[in-house]
């Protein structure tokens, strides 16, 4: 057993954040230390004071108290958890838990449907949304970014980091770029760093609303702290315009898609006056509203509902195809076959538009050859057929091309004459078999 050296949980903890400082981008480093906050509120609600007391038995005990205490969905938990087991591991490497602790971390039952989140609006929703920002906050910054998020599938992230010379109207393009913090500071970084960089092709809808909200004159300019004149600006407290955060923009979502917000009745039956979520402080508190991240999943489904393949949508979005296809892609089967039918008329003969309108009722009326009294009769016609245009060959032969009236050779008017013959004795025969079959 390897002899323990005794440190605080949020001595180690400051430690830990503190050794892999230079390897963690700004947002990694915040998901840890949120993660362990909760750990550390736990151990000062426990009384345990040293790493050294942790156990199997009492990581079992925090997992139920951060499940109980907060009610967090699974996946929420399962990524705790996750940030818990690694920091364990680490601290193995410093002697403060036995070496076997980071493996007894629990891991929560998580079901596929619990993670894959499927919290996207629906289309009338966002749509109602849009429309409502058009007439009533037309160019505005809210508008601009609904519209960014809506048509593109983009993360907030990528929003906040758009700067003015990344928008590109005349090629109808917006130029996404990594832009890394400074140590201790948040730049513009994206989710993927330099593999999420990319330029996106945006329609003329959106050029036009990006320009106008440019050109609005209520809407502030500013340089952020490195220098940079960012699309998107906000106001500070103390009169200062700069980059706007992530933070802001989620707000700017919570607030214009609550229902009461764009005229709708309250989904839950709240008296809009006695509500706290309808004052604009409190819209997060909305049940109803949404944030980039559904916004972004409905684009996603909605681009590939008009039949943009996977592969291309992946680069678009900054998403793997597996993980686009597992955590985005849920349409049904049916869906997914239409989709592909537009791609099919678009690209391949026989797939459009069917001018005859043909239905199996059309058919009703064809007999079959299964049935015994009628085998003879289907048979005549087909070789009656077969023969007339033999026929119709054979006498094209004899006067190829042109109009005017050609003499056929012996051979030629004796062909003719036998195919003839042959069409008017199977003609005969089939009069006849139709007479046996109708007194049969």
């Amino acid at each position: 057993m390897t002899e323990l050296e005794p440190i605080t949980p949020r001595d180690a903890v400051d430690w830990y954040i503190t050794d892999r400082e230079d390897e963690l981008r700004y947002s990694t480093k915040r998901n840890i230390q949120n993660g362990l906050d909760n750990f550390l509120e736990w151990t000062d609600v426990r009384g345990l004071d040293n790493m050294n007391a942790v156990t199997g038995r009492k990581l079992r005990r925090w997992k139920t108290w951060r499940k109980d205490r907060d009610g967090v969905r699974k996946i929420t938990l399962n990524s705790n958890l996750a940030v818990l087991r690694r920091f364990l591991k680490w601290c193995v490497d410093i002697e403060a838990v036995e070496k076997d602790i980071p493996d007894k971390v629990p891991n929560p039952n998580v079901s596929d449907d619990e993670e894959v989140r499927k919290d996207r609006p629906e289309t009338e929703r966002v749509e109602r949304v849009r429309d409502y920002l058009s007439t009533y906050q037309q160019y505005s910054r809210v508008h601009a970014e609904q519209e960014i998020v809506a048509e593109l599938g983009v993360r907030s992230g990528a929003v906040r980091a758009i700067d003015i010379e990344d928008f590109r109207p005349e090629d109808k393009a917006i130029d996404f770029r990594h832009r890394p913090e400074s140590k201790g500071e948040r730049g513009t970084p994206l989710k993927n760093g330099k593999a999420g960089e990319r330029s996106v092709n945006i329609s003329n809808g959106l050029r036009d609303v990006l320009l106008a909200y440019r050109h609005n004159p209520d809407q502030p300019e500013g340089t952020d702290k490195y220098g940079r004149h960012p699309l998107f600006t906000a106001e500070d407290s103390d009169g200062t315009v700069g980059r706007i955060a992530v933070g802001r923009v989620r707000d700017d979502f919570y607030r214009i898609t609550r229902p009461c917000e764009v005229g709708q009745d309250c989904p839950v039956d709240r008296d809009v006056s006695d509500c706290k979520a309808a004052k604009n402080r409190y819209a997060y508190e909305c049940p109803e509203n949404y944030t980039p991240h559904p916004l972004r999943s409905w684009s996603i489904m909605f681009q590939l509902d008009q039949g943009v393949e996977r592969g291309k949508l992946s680069n678009r979005v900054d998403v793997s195809v597996p993980v686009l296809k597992k955590h985005y892609d849920h349409r049904s089967e049916e869906r997914k076959r239409k989709a592909r039918l537009d791609e099919l008329e678009e690209k391949l003969p026989g797939y459009g538009e069917d001018s005859s309108k043909s239905t199996s009722a059309d058919f009703d009326g064809i007999p079959g050859i299964t049935n015994p009294a009628l085998a003879p009769v289907v048979l005549g016609t087909e070789l009656g057929r077969f023969v007339r245009s033999r026929l119709h060959l054979e006498l094209q032969s004899m006067c190829p091309g042109g109009t005017e009236r050609q003499t056929p050779g012996p051979r030629k008017a004796l062909k003719g004459a036998a195919a003839y013959a042959l069409f008017v004795c199977l003609l005969a025969l089939n009069l006849i078999l139709l007479g046996v079959s109708g007194m049969a």
